[in-house]
Order: C-alpha cells, then structure tokens, then sequence
C-alpha cells in the first residue's frame, strides 16, 4: 500500500491540517493558528512538523494511529514572520527560518535528536520570505529570495 502525507493550511481559520491518504482518510489539526504554511519532515523514524505560531517556531512529533495527535510539542525559542523549513542531512534534522532583527537575516539550527538544537547559525544574506532547504548529491542547499547577491 501506498502512503502519501500532505498538509494543508486553511486560511479562513488559520488552522493547520494534517491529512493521511492511504487505505483510509485521517487526519489531525493542531490547536495553534498560523498565517503560513508548515513544514514537514521524516526524522528518526518519525514525522516531524514546523510551523510559526504568532511569531514563534515550534516543533512537534505526529503520532499517527487510531486517535492520531501531536507530541514533544515545544518552542523553538526562536521567531519569524514566515515558515521555517526542515530538511535531515547526515543524521541531523536541519531548521532554516527568516530572523525578526531589523535585517531578516537567514539562520540555521541542527539537532541531533529533534528536540534540543545546536546554537544558531546566522548567515549574512536578508530574506523577504521564510526559506527553504533540500539535499542533493551529498550537500545541504538553502534557497531564500534575498535582497542582494
């Protein structure tokens, strides 16, 4: 059997939405409001998912099964005003998001168990928006629209 996994966020509640397709049709929504889209990723035998709640990252575990819900729900202890992006590399998860100092700059966290990360990384490139990551032939990319090159 085939399993796919999308999310969808619905903006008239702003609730996010995770539904699995895949023999039957389940579903979860997180008690937490969000005016961007979220990020999924497979990590450690698990599926995590980022999303920025009124500024602040989180991070949580999906669980699926009978009465699917989310666990090790917790704060980032960082903010933006736009998605993060989660990408696993080498055995570490990967989260990538738009800072709220006055320049948006890009930063970078990893984390070797999905719950307590590394310190942060800040790259000198601004951002418009939230960016995004992917591995591709051994090495970790980071896209993001930015104001300069």
């Amino acid at each position: 059997m085939r399993i796919l996994l999308y999310v969808v966020l619905i903006l008239a509640f702003l609730t996010i939405v995770i539904l699995v397709v895949g023999g039957d049709l389940s579903g979860i929504s997180l008690n937490a409001s969000s005016g961007f889209g979220p990020d999924l990723g497979y990590f450690n035998g698990s599926i995590l998912i980022a999303w920025t709640t009124k500024y602040e990252i989180r991070i949580a575990e999906y669980a699926p099964g009978p009465s699917p819900k989310l666990t090790k729900d917790h704060g980032l202890g960082e903010y933006s005003l736009h998605a993060p992006a989660l990408e696993v590399f080498k055995n570490r998860l990967y989260i990538a998001w738009t800072g709220t100092d006055k320049y948006a700059l890009l930063n970078v966290k990893s984390s070797q168990d999905g719950e307590t990360f590394d310190h942060k990384s800040t790259l000198p490139e601004d951002s418009a928006n939230g960016p995004a990551l992917a591995v591709f032939n051994n090495r970790l990319y980071l896209a993001s629209l930015v104001s300069k090159l």
